[in-house]
């Protein structure tokens, strides 16, 4: 997350100067992932297939991308935002415990996100 942080400052205050920042989180074969993926998975998982995705958006006619995160790959890509469940509440006294967080929070979609887009809060 420091990454994006200092992506997205470097997008606003670089504006000015027109420097444009983009954060690109690639999906792409490596030693790490030769063990635990099938060669025909790893296949598609070349740099190549993110590059294009790079040419575009530094191209000075390509899309504005600048303060942005993608996830690159495959053929594959997305931008991705941050975002936050509605949440839950504890008291802050001694029932505030592991069990009780268990017993509350469940992993579910994702109903009346919240994320930020242009300095507005916004809900979807």
């Amino acid at each position: 997350m420091g990454l994006v942080g200092f992506t997205k400052t470097l997008a606003r205050e670089g504006v000015k100067y027109g420097i444009r920042a983009t954060v690109i989180a690639p999906l792409a074969a490596s030693a790490m992932t030769e063990t635990v993926m099938p060669p025909d998975v790893l296949a598609n998982l070349k740099p190549e297939f993110i590059s294009p995705f790079v040419a575009a958006i530094t191209h000075p006619d390509g899309p504005e991308a600048s303060g942005k995160v993608f996830e690159v790959g495959a053929g594959w890509v997305a931008e991705i935002r941050w975002e936050r469940s509605r949440g839950a509440v504890f008291k802050t006294d001694a029932s505030f415990t592991p069990s009780a967080v268990s017993a509350r929070t469940t992993c579910q979609p994702l109903v009346n996100a919240e994320y930020i887009s242009s300095g507005c809060r916004k809900v979807v």
